[in-house]
């Protein structure tokens, strides 16, 4: 399986290197803005002529389409107007589900509502605490929108999913400062929404946490029997562990609300280019750990890997996907982040896209 984000790049000669490669998947992800640049209405219909045309040639090479419809990026009026803050962006983003899935559904049998909702909240809205987690939940409620709108023009048999960032959080001293440290850091990355996607609810403890930043008066009757909608798999984003303790936090606004008293713990040798730690137990305890605490989901890990000793990181970390198949874990597919790395998002942040 491979990767890669907008599939702008996306063309004959890329199609058939994926075909050389013997790539049976493609992850890709869909344009909001492109598609609806007010955030509204009917989709352009040039947008959905791209995707169409990337689709029929994924097809046509052998290789199955796998799309994420939000990866960070809104329409610019729907940002104007309060962004993920706002609660009828959830509302706009079914619209836009729906929309999509209604062209593309006959071909495509795997969606992904959102890619990573945490990067959204808390590193979109991290200058204002209370905004943060207003737009977890929304983002998590769009999740639950959207799910039913693909459910309600896609065929029975199509597969909907969400994708997490989540992590694997470790004490950086043996003390239970540190052990509350983990406690709440992994409230906030892991269970913030894996409890409300498979329990039902929100952690109280991230709620007493939080509670000096806002009364999550935001959380309107049945919001939680929406977000919790059953899917059919779990996407798992993983690179490195996180080594936290006690102690100031970095200057500056913290994408961990609540969390002043919390400092992240470098990570030790070996590091890869962007300075992540290189550690495959991690991926070992996301995976068990969701396996055995969140009913037994299908999983698949939607991104992993490393510039830098990519060989071998990609070695040991497949080593441990092997492993938990093994061990019962229904782990049913692997992609590299990614195909092209970053250069597409370098050259879209260059205004070159």
């Amino acid at each position: 399986m491979n990767h890669t984000t907008r599939g702008c790049l996306w063309g004959s000669p890329t199609a058939a290197y994926q075909k050389d490669l013997d790539l049976p998947e493609y992850r890709f992800s869909v344009s909001w803005p492109r598609l609806q640049p007010d955030g509204r209405g009917q989709a352009d219909t040039e947008g959905l002529d791209h995707y169409e045309r990337l689709v029929d040639e994924l097809l046509a090479h052998g290789m199955t389409p796998v799309p994420t419809l939000h990866d960070g990026d809104l329409p610019q009026e729907l940002e104007d107007s309060g962004g993920w803050a706002a609660r009828d962006t959830a509302v706009r983003f079914a619209e836009y589900a729906g929309l999509v899935g209604m062209r593309l559904g006959d071909r495509v049998p795997y969606w992904t509502t959102l890619n990573e909702p945490w990067c959204a909240a808390f590193r979109g809205e991290a200058s204002t605490p209370a905004h943060a987690l207003r737009a977890a939940h929304h983002l998590l409620l769009a999740h639950g929108l959207g799910t039913l709108a693909l459910r309600s023009v896609l065929p029975v048999t199509a597969q909907v999913s969400i994708t997490l960032n989540l992590a694997a959080v470790l004490p950086a001293a043996t003390s239970s400062a540190a052990t509350s440290a983990v406690r709440r850091i992994d409230g906030l990355a892991n269970r913030l929404f894996l409890d409300p996607l498979f329990v039902g609810h929100y952690p109280a403890d991230v709620r007493q946490d939080t509670s000096r930043v806002t009364d999550w008066s935001f959380v309107w009757p049945d919001d939680l029997s929406v977000i919790s909608t059953p899917i059919d798999l779990l996407g798992i984003n993983y690179y490195s562990p996180n080594l936290v303790d006690v102690g100031p936090s970095e200057r500056g606004p913290s994408p961990w609300p609540a969390c002043e008293n919390v400092r992240f713990v470098p990570p030790p040798d070996p590091t890869t280019a962007m300075g992540r730690s290189i550690d495959t137990q991690g991926l070992r305890n996301v995976v068990h750990r969701v396996h055995d605490q969140y009913r037994p989901i299908p999983l698949v890990v939607t991104e992993n890997g490393a510039a830098s000793e990519a060989a071998g990181c990609l070695r040991d970390h497949l080593e441990v996907v092997r492993e938990a198949i093994s061990a019962g874990v229904d782990l049913r597919g692997y992609f590299v982040w990614s195909l092209l790395d970053d250069y597409r998002q370098v050259i879209r942040t260059n205004g070159l896209e």
